[in-house]
């Protein structure tokens, strides 16, 4: 097992059931539906480290470390109710350009070509499990907060699509090797929800520099090229896109050292054929406290947000 896995859920064991009480009923999926494989394969998953390791890098990977644990290790923090009703969750509204079998664009054949998938909830799996049949990309995971009923976002419907597609993905990893290439795998509504009442519990955050590669890793690992790929609709239905605002001034530091920085929307079949210019915005100093997000003890982001003081 990896160490920081193993770390954290030796820290939530120690601590057992009563740890965060309030943050152990969230609804994840249906366990009346089954899995993208029509079956109920997806019990089999319902472990912090099955589905880790699952929705991660091939052992021995170089993109291993960037793997965050945090939103899986909250499989371990549900109440026996929680679990009891936990289940996959589909994607409903999937187009059909990215459903299995469809044919990848040609972008995604380019050698050297590293992902960012910065898609909402349970989009970003079915993306995840498309890239990873279609392309041979290998994932790495950033989702960095916990689940809670009273959460200004709902996490657990990544859970539930990354059940969804666990059993299919596991198939899919047997044809991934170490030099694979990375994809990214982002929660789009990460940081776009505005700063939460108190008394609501606060799982807004960034994608922090320790959870992505820089230059010289990518260079040694033969990338050359990057895609973003966002659902966002550029202005007019024309390129160019826009990163994220925690992605931007890393994507731009890498298009100054060279790297082919490209984006692409999910939006529409034709947007989706082919990549384009990515929108330069100059690298900004970004701080999380400005926001004010919240770290958990446990790792990660989540926390309630506390009452102001009444003192006179």
């Amino acid at each position: 097992m990896w160490q920081p896995l193993s770390k954290l859920l030796s820290w939530l064991g120690d601590f057992g059931p009563s740890f965060d009480p309030r943050g152990v009923t969230v609804k994840i999926g249906d366990p009346r539906d089954p899995d993208s494989e029509g079956s109920e394969g997806w019990r089999d998953y319902l472990d912090t480290q099955r589905l880790w390791e699952t929705w991660g890098p091939v052992p021995g990977s170089p993109w291993e470390p960037f793997h965050c644990v945090t939103l899986f290790a909250a499989l371990d923090r549900l109440n026996s109710m929680s679990r009891a009703a936990a289940g996959p969750l589909a994607d409903r509204d999937l187009p059909a350009y990215l459903k299995i079998p469809a044919d990848p664009p040609a972008w995604t054949q380019q050698p050297g070509t590293m992902l960012i998938l910065d898609l909402p909830g349970p989009r970003v799996a079915s993306a995840g499990i498309y890239f990873a049949a279609m392309g041979g990309f290998q994932p790495v995971c950033t989702f960095d907060n916990w689940p809670n009923r009273a959460g200004v976002l709902m996490p657990e419907q990544i859970l539930g699509g990354l059940l969804h597609y666990a059993a299919a993905m596991q198939k899919v990893r047997e044809g991934l090797a170490v030099t694979s290439p990375p994809m990214w795998l982002c929660d789009w509504n990460r940081s776009r929800a505005s700063k939460p009442a108190p008394g609501r519990y606060d799982n807004r955050y960034t994608i922090e520099d320790r959870l992505l590669p820089g230059p010289v890793m990518l260079s040694s690992a033969g990338i050359r090229r990057i895609v973003y790929v966002t659902q966002d609709l550029p202005p007019q239905d024309a390129l160019p896109l826009c990163a994220a605002w925690d992605l931007q001034a890393y994507l731009m530091e890498l298009k100054k050292k060279g790297f082919d920085v490209q984006a692409v929307s999910t939006a529409t079949t034709e947007l989706f054929a082919q990549t384009g210019e990515l929108e330069a915005r100059p690298p900004g100093s970004w701080d999380t406290s400005w926001m004010g997000l919240i770290r958990s003890s446990a790792g990660g982001f989540g926390g309630f947000v506390p009452q102001p003081s009444s003192g006179g």
